[in-house]
């Protein structure tokens, strides 16, 4: 047990504080701008419902971005959990695990993935919602 405290030390003594600084700058940037296109597909396709009309190019757009959000969310729950691994191997247990949160923002990303799939591909076949109210 000392050999394995004495290697976790050794490991920790090689990382600076500028080094966990910028890792979590790195993350809070990723994280950042994964908000920021959820927020800017929301838009898009609120605005759209809202005006009951699609416009096909701003479905792609929607797609790009939830493909982007699907590969944001993914590489981030990745990275957390390769972190996650290295700790508990330096210290020899499993005293870390993710939190629930890790696993739910890829799928939930994924989820919007294929809902930004099916919504393009539908789009061939219509074109305009029907007002509420409308015969």
């Amino acid at each position: 047990m000392l050999g394995d405290a004495r290697d976790a030390m050794d490991t920790l003594d090689d990382v600076s504080e500028d080094d966990v600084r910028t890792a979590g700058t790195w993350f809070a940037v990723a994280l950042g701008v994964l908000l920021a296109l959820d927020a800017a597909i929301a838009l898009v396709v609120f605005t759209q419902l809202m005006s009951g009309a699609y416009r096909r190019s701003r479905m792609v757009a929607a797609l790009v971005g939830s493909v982007l959000v699907a590969a944001i969310a993914i590489a981030l729950h990745a990275l957390c959990r390769v972190a996650v691994w290295e700790a508990n191997d330096e210290i020899g247990r499993s005293a870390l695990a993710l939190a629930p949160g890790a696993y739910v923002i890829p799928l939930a990303a994924i989820a919007a993935l294929v809902t930004a799939v099916v919504l393009v591909a539908s789009s061939g076949r219509a074109t305009r919602l029907p007002r509420a109210g409308a015969p």
